[in-house]
C-alpha cells in the first residue's frame, strides 16, 4: 500500500497476437516504469522468442513458473 502517492497503470494488450509481446515489453521498458507485471496463459515464452531460456531469461525480463 502506498499512502499519499499516486500510481499510474500503463496497460498493454497483445490483441491475440503473441508476436507483439516483445514490442509491448520493450515499450514498457522504454517508459522506465518501476514494475512490469505480465500474465500469459498460453504458449512457451522460449518458443515465442520472449526469453532466451527460463533459467536465464536475460535483460529486464524475468519468468516465473509454477
Amino acid at each position: 500500500m502506498w499512502r499519499g502517492q499516486n500510481i499510474i497503470l500503463e496497460l498493454r494488450w497483445e490483441e491475440g497476437k503473441p508476436e507483439r509481446y516483445r514490442v509491448l515489453a520493450d515499450e514498457l521498458v522504454g517508459l522506465n516504469v518501476d514494475i512490469i507485471v505480465a500474465a500469459s496463459f498460453a504458449g512457451d515464452p522460449v518458443d515465442q522468442g520472449i526469453v532466451v531460456s527460463l533459467a536465464r531469461p536475460g535483460g529486464n525480463r524475468r519468468e516465473r513458473t509454477r
